[in-house]
């Protein structure tokens, strides 16, 4: 119940991403899978022969950063194809001391 209830929404934000590409002529396929996130997407890679992965290196709140982090990671280490991490504007990388 709870997937169920997550994933519709999550297929309704999906679809306002997809057809804003769609207007600028990007081909997207759109899927909504369970499971652990970065073994999700490099599974579809890798069965679908898919030419290229493109994530974001954070996600929109904390937890989303700490999380989409951790699986942009792990897809880049292990993705059977190119990935391409695209950096949301308002995340500066910090300098240190």
């Amino acid at each position: 119940e709870v997937f169920q209830e997550i994933s519709g929404y999550a297929k309704t934000e999906l679809a306002k991403l997809a057809g804003e590409a769609k207007e600028r002529d990007v081909r997207v396929t759109e899927l909504v899978a369970q499971g652990k996130p970065a073994a999700e997407i490099i599974r579809y890679a890798a069965e679908n022969a898919v030419d290229m992965i493109v994530l974001g290196t954070h996600g929109k709140g904390m937890l989303d950063q700490a999380l989409f982090g951790s699986t942009t990671e792990r897809v880049v280490r292990r993705s059977p194809c190119p990935v391409l991490t695209v950096r949301m504007a308002g995340h500066e990388f910090v300098e240190g001391d």
